[in-house]
């Protein structure tokens, strides 16, 4: 194994502005990000978790229990911030580190310019650069398999009480965050075996480091599989499709370049391995069989070692995800780099600028996401707790966790447990610190859940839903014919996703009136069955008001209709007016016959009113034609509501 001279600033200032890019374009691609489901789930549990039981009591109870895979960063969360940028830099941080250890152990095996070039190459690997940045442990398992292999290596070359523990550190550390670790200390042990000569004291000090290394983490992998069972509901087939999905997330861009480069890592490896053999005797390395293609070797078996027994596992307990497999990604730069050394120099470059320009330029968003930001924004523009109520429709869990994170911690709304109202199958999981009480929640469509609903509701007239799939249970869509026979749906906002997250729907409700007398109709069809004024009578210059409306017809309408409010003088001269079609979403030239339709309208008082007594008015008329309908029988073109006391 190469281990080179202490390098000079300048040989050290190239990788270290190599990653300097690679981090600056990585956080420019996730900046205007909102949390995906995993992260605002991780979040949202350190928050609520440790707020409950405390920092002290939430350390130690690794030592009783199974911690949370997240376990520094929800102590970073709990220190500094639950912000994207602020949360998603402990990622970086830690992928700094990662690229910095990959670096050195590029050298260490090969030399330096292989070691830029495989640190190029891992940088702009996209799987890498996605996932390694997330607020999730993934930068952590890669710290752990690129720092464990990089301390392993050297403590073979020279075995040492100090090179033990930092392996120890290296290796231990990351598999707290993340148990995917136990595969890489096995793909490790099994290179260990083909590879390192036997050596009575080195394999000693070995047993003892892995000995240790067991002990250490014997109690996070009971925790593992006793509490949880290891099991993935979402994993990974062991099949072919499920290989094709992992190539899918694990190819380069540009595909046939990065593919190039990996075979002809491969075929060198190949070549070399047949060179060794002709030429017999092997190499007298003391440590090391196989000459001089062990390092090849080892990088080629680790992954393909570590692969491997995650599929083999996987049939007997689900639990893969390509994701989780994120350890391979640097032997994949490094054999990529090997076959990229071989060529020229300008070759080299020419290679490089492919990968960089599709890292920089374009973004590959392995996992979709929701409309969070959006959709927080809205509600605490339009959301009203203490009036309004708010029911999320969410048939998973993971769907409804991330809403509540969002409108509970990134919204001014000041949520309180009891203002959401959850219709979901799934609630009670080991993993969701505080449910929301039962009396909240309808895991389906009985009886007694449904009047859960209507407890919570109450008198309330205004509600909102927050649909997070179009794929409801059959007890959801119980409830949500309940709530569509007893409010009027007024207006509906949508807030795409993109991947297979499809769009945050989000509907504002009108409760029916109670005893709709139909107290004026306009023309022949279209009558007003309720009305009510939203503030006092007694109003002031330049004060907006509110007056709420329900509609009906009696049939089919073949044109466009708008009402219109209008405050006029007591001699019938209009002095302000608003005019929209009424109805929300249902524009009047779809109503159907029977069914009620809501309007919200807004006046705004003029600021030079004179003080005195004006009349509320409504009207209909014909977009087209700017005709008022009659108002039956007076036969009048407005319709008198109330009268307007304007204060000087």
């Amino acid at each position: 194994m190469n281990v080179n001279l202490p390098s000079k600033p300048l040989t050290l200032l190239m990788p270290a502005l190599a990653i300097l890019f690679l981090m600056v374009i990585q956080a420019h691609h996730f900046h205007a990000r909102p949390y995906r489901q995993d992260e605002a789930w991780v979040v949202h549990y350190a928050l609520e978790h440790i707020e409950r039981v405390g920092l002290g009591n939430y350390i130690l109870q690794i030592f009783i229990k199974l911690p949370p895979e997240n376990i520094l960063q929800d102590i970073w969360v709990y220190c500094f911030g639950h912000i994207e940028n602020i949360v998603r830099w402990l990622s970086t941080l830690t992928t700094v580190i990662t690229l910095a250890m990959f670096y050195r152990l590029a050298s260490d095996l090969f030399d330096r310019q292989t070691a830029r070039l495989a640190l190029i190459l891992l940088g702009t690997f996209s799987v890498f650069a996605y996932y390694t940045h997330e607020a999730r442990p993934y930068a952590a398992l890669v710290f752990g398999a690129v720092g464990f292999q990089w301390a392993l290596l050297r403590f073979i070359r020279r075995p040492s009480r100090s090179r033990s523990l930092l392996t120890l550190l290296l290796a231990v550390l990351p598999f707290y965050q993340h148990p995917f670790m136990l595969y890489v200390y096995a793909a490790q042990l099994i290179c260990i075996l083909i590879f390192v000569r036997w050596n009575r004291e080195l394999y000693r000090r070995g047993a003892v480091l892995f000995g240790t290394l067991c002990l250490l983490t014997a109690l996070r992998a009971y925790f593992n599989f006793s509490e949880r069972s290891g099991v993935i509901l979402y994993n990974t087939e062991t099949s072919w499709r499920g290989l094709t999905e992992l190539y899918d997330r694990f190819k380069f861009n540009p595909e046939a370049l990065g593919l190039f480069l990996i075979l002809g890592g491969l075929a060198i490896f190949l070549g070399k391995t047949a060179e060794m053999v002709a030429s017999r005797p092997f190499s007298s390395d003391p440590l090391m069989r196989f000459g001089w293609v062990w390092r090849e070797g080892w990088i080629i078996t680790a992954p393909m070692a570590m692969v491997g027994l995650a599929l083999l596992v996987n049939l007997a307990v689900p639990s893969l995800t390509p994701r989780n497999l994120l350890a391979a990604a640097p032997y994949l730069a490094l054999i990529a780099a090997i076959a990229l050394r071989r060529m020229h120099w300008q070759a080299q470059l020419l290679a490089l600028l492919f990968f960089c320009l599709p890292f920089v330029i374009q973004f590959h968003p392995h996992n979709g996401n929701a409309g969070y930001w959006e959709l927080a924004d809205y509600m605490e523009t339009n959301y009203d707790p203490g009036k309004d109520r708010l029911v999320v429709v969410a048939p998973q869990l993971w769907q409804w966790i991330p809403i509540k994170y969002f409108l509970d911690e990134r919204t001014r709304l000041g949520l309180s447990d009891s203002d959401i109202f959850y219709v979901t199958p799934q609630v009670q999981h080991g993993a969701v610190p505080h449910n929301p009480d039962d009396s909240l929640v309808a895991f389906d469509g009985r009886d007694s859940h449904l009047q859960r609903l209507q407890a919570y509701l109450g008198a309330r007239d205004k509600l909102w839903v927050i649909k997070a799939s179009h794929d409801s249970e059959p007890g959801g869509e119980r409830l949500i014919k309940w709530i569509d026979a007893n409010y009027t749906l007024y207006q509906a906002v949508n807030f795409p996703g993109e991947g297979y997250y499809r769009a945050l729907e989000t509907l504002e409700y009108r409760r029916h009136p109670d005893d709709a007398n139909a107290p004026a109709r306009f023309g022949d069809d279209i009558s007003l069955t309720d009305w009510r004024l939203n503030d006092s009578v007694e109003v002031s210059p330049g004060q907006t008001i509110s007056v709420d409306t329900w509609w009906v017809t009696d049939a089919p309408l073949d044109a466009l209709y708008s009402s219109t409010l209008v405050i006029a003088s007591q001699n019938g001269q209009g002095i302000s007016q608003a005019d929209h079609v009424p109805g929300g979403i249902y524009m009047t030239s779809i109503w159907q016959p029977g069914q009620l339709y809501f309007d919200e309208r807004h006046l705004t008082i003029p600021g030079d009113i004179e003080a005195g007594e004006y009349l509320l008015l409504l009207g209909v008329y014909d977009i087209q034609t700017v005709e008022n309908l009659p108002v039956n029988p007076t036969g009048d073109s407005l319709f008198y509501l109330t009268t307007l006391y304007v204060r000087p």
